[in-house]
């Protein structure tokens, strides 16, 4: 795959305090990858840096090619779009209005207004004033402004932070949406479902160290659900289960009993197999670490949020 964004040893310090810590990050072209992290992690200032706002104390980054730091990388940040905090948009002004603002800003186009807000589904020359949206509403603003003069590279920082379901659902869409068009995706949150559904790669920053990198659809196909039950008579347990209408294919032994690669079969059914019949169980456990329990684990115990 072609690398996109690569973050070389980039560190970070403010006076003597280390706000970031030899980050190492490779960004394939067309994927989404997602920085986890609690807030102050350290994932705004990776972005911050990749953008050119602050300038890192180590490291560099080298994006579609050219080192940032240079002449050269700096007119390659040309064809980046990104929504750091919040955009600066007139409340009093509609969305076609706040646009064609910025568009005159950049030298784009008025086309270019009317297609970034037909990909956000926002309608042109609407009278509804930016002030009246919702915050999902406001949040596809944000994007597009920041994709309409069509970047190969779009940083997202928190995107869905604030809004509500249904915000969420419309900001998902949007950006998977963008990324079926091709362009690579940076997208930073403390929200594990969403970057879930979201991301190809995620990334988890704790305390300004890339601590591990996950590829979920490996994670998915090797996270497998699973049922251990600890029993001595192994061989008994899998005729006993097969009796009563769990399938046998499902069944395999380990060295303390047996594991049931079922994930809608529930304990509490087994359970009553098993007392029905009077036998014998030394304990029935769920086998799956989910994406929440390994950054609690990795990162010390904590919540995310």
């Amino acid at each position: 795959m072609n690398s996109i964004l690569s973050i070389k040893d980039l560190e970070k310090y403010y006076e003597d305090s280390p706000v970031l810590k030899s980050i190492n990050i490779n960004i394939n072209e067309g994927e989404i990858y997602g920085l986890l992290g609690r807030n102050g992690a350290g994932k705004t200032t990776i972005m911050k840096i990749i953008l050119g706002l602050t300038k890192p104390t180590k490291g560099k980054v080298i994006l579609l090619g050219s080192d940032t730091s240079t002449d050269k990388g700096k007119e390659v940040l040309k064809n980046v779009g990104c929504i750091i905090e919040s955009p600066g948009f007139y409340s009093n002004l509609t969305a076609t209005e706040n646009l064609m603002i910025f568009a005159k800003l950049r030298g784009d186009s008025e086309n270019s207004v009317k297609e970034a807000l037909k990909l956000v589904n926002l309608p042109y020359n609407d009278k509804k004033l930016f002030g009246k949206y919702s915050l999902g509403m406001k949040q596809r603003l944000a994007i597009a402004n920041a994709i309409m003069h069509k970047p190969k590279v779009l940083i997202l920082d928190e995107p869905i932070n604030g809004l509500d379901p249904i915000g969420i659902a419309e900001v998902r869409d949007l950006i998977k949406s963008l990324k079926e068009n091709g362009t690579t995706i940076l997208i930073s949150s403390h929200i594990l479902p969403e970057l879930e559904n979201l991301a190809d790669r995620i990334g988890i920053i704790n305390d300004g160290n890339l601590i591990d990198e996950i590829n979920l659809e490996e994670w998915n196909s090797h996270n497998e659900f699973g049922v251990k039950i600890y029993v001595d008579k192994t061989q008994e347990a899998i005729n006993l289960l097969s009796k009563n209408g769990v399938n046998s294919e499902q069944m395999a032994t380990f060295n303390k009993g047996i594991i049931i690669k079922n994930e809608n079969v529930k304990l509490s059914d087994l359970n009553k197999i098993f007392i029905k019949n009077d036998f014998e169980v030394n304990g029935i456990i769920e086998e799956k670490i989910t994406l929440e329990d390994y950054f609690k684990k990795v990162t010390g115990g904590q919540e995310i949020g």
